[in-house]
C-alpha cells in the first residue's frame, strides 16, 4: 500500500496547483460542506498526522532491523492511515527512497525469523509518521492524525477495524457528534465555519459588479475554520447507508449538502476571542503541545 500511495501523491505533486493531499477510504465520508472543507484545509498549516509519538506506539512491530536499515527506534511511530498532507510532507514521501525501502524489507506481516512470533507490522500506519520524525518535522503534524472520526467502542471482528454505521445509526445528531461540534474546549466551530466559507465562495453569478456592492459584501471577522481537534471526515460507512447519510448531511442545522449563502453580516463570534475566553476557563487551553502533558 505504501508503493501506492508514493505512486499517487507523485502524480499529484507534479501540479504546482495542488498544496493539499488527503488520503481517504471508500468508506470514508466527509463531515462538512466542501467550501469548508476546502477553506480549512488550505489555511492549516500543519499536517493532521500523528507524529509526535507520545500514544500507543505499538512496540510489537518494531524490530532490529529496521534501526539496522536507518530507521532508529526513536522515530518509530503509529498513526492512522488516513492523513491530509502539507504540499512539504508529500514531497518529502515522493523524494524519499531509504526509509520507504527499510519498510518494504523489514515492515512485514507474518512470522518473525528472530522470534518465531507473530509480528504484525501495518507500513501504511506507520511509514508517513516514522519518515516525518527521521526528519525531525514531527512538530509539523497536529500529533493526533485528527482526520477522521470512528468508532473504536464497537470493533468489528477480531478488532482491527472500527466500527461500520449502519443505515439505521445515520441522522444528523450523529454528524454532529462525529464533528465534535457540541463538546466543550473544542474549536469545532461548524455553524460558524460554514457562514464563513460560504460567504467566501460564490458562483460566478454573484460576484459584485461595483465597488458599492462590494462595500455591502464584508467585512468578516477572522476565523480558523472548525480546528485540528475536529475530525473533517468519518468512517466507515457502508453503500446501504448512503441514503441516510446524504439526508443526514443535508438536514437543517448541518449543511453540508445543498447550504446557500447567508445572508447579511456574519454573526459567529471571532475564534480568537473565543480562544481567549475559553482560556480564561481553562489554563491549560492553547498551551504548546510538548509544554502540556
Amino acid at each position: 500500500m505504501n508503493e501506492g500511495v508514493r505512486a499517487m501523491l507523485r502524480a499529484a505533486v507534479a501540479d504546482p496547483a495542488n498544496q493539499r493531499f488527503v488520503l481517504l477510504s471508500e468508506s470514508c465520508a466527509p463531515l462538512h460542506h466542501p467550501a469548508v472543507l476546502h477553506q480549512q484545509l488550505t489555511h492549516e498549516t500543519l499536517s493532521r498526522v500523528d507524529a509526535c509519538g507520545r500514544g500507543n506506539v505499538m512496540w510489537e512491530r518494531w524490530t532490529w532491523r529496521l534501526e539496522a536499515a536507518g530507521v532508529p527506534a526513536t522515530a518509530w511511530r503509529k498513526g492512522s492511515q488516513w492523513t491530509a498532507l502539507t504540499r512539504d510532507h508529500a514531497q518529502l514521501i515522493v523524494d524519499d527512497t531509504a526509509i520507504a525501502a527499510a519498510f518494504a524489507r523489514h515492515c512485514t506481516y507474518g512470522e518473525d525469523a528472530d522470534t518465531g512470533g507473530w509480528r504484525a507490522c501495518v507500513p501504511d500506519e506507520s511509514y508517513v509518521p516514522t519518515l516525518l520524525a527521521v526528519h525531525g518535522r514531527d512538530n509539523e503534524t497536529d500529533c493526533r492524525g485528527g482526520l477522521t472520526a470512528v468508532d473504536w467502542a464497537r470493533k468489528e471482528g477480531t478488532g482491527a477495524h472500527p466500527h461500520r454505521f449502519a443505515a439505521g445509526e445515520v441522522d444528523a445528531a450523529l454528524v454532529r457528534r462525529l464533528r465534535r461540534q457540541d463538546e466543550p474546549f473544542v474549536l469545532c466551530d461548524a455553524d460558524g465555519a460554514l457562514d464563513l466559507a460560504l460567504r467566501s465562495y460564490v458562483g460566478v453569478d454573484d460576484v459584485p459588479a461595483s465597488a458599492a456592492a462590494w462595500a455591502r459584501v464584508g467585512p468578516y471577522p477572522a476565523i480558523r475554520g472548525v480546528g485540528h481537534q475536529c475530525p473533517l471526515l468519518a468512517r466507515k460507512f457502508g453503500e446501504d447507508a448512503t441514503p441516510a447519510l446524504e439526508a443526514a448531511l443535508g438536514a437543517p442545522g448541518i449543511g453540508a449538502l445543498g447550504a446557500s449563502a447567508p445572508a447579511g453580516n456574519p454573526t459567529v463570534a471571532r475564534s480568537d476571542e473565543r480562544e481567549l475566553e475559553w482560556a480564561r476557563q481553562d489554563p491549560t487551553w492553547g498551551k504548546s503541545r510538548r509544554a502540556v502533558p
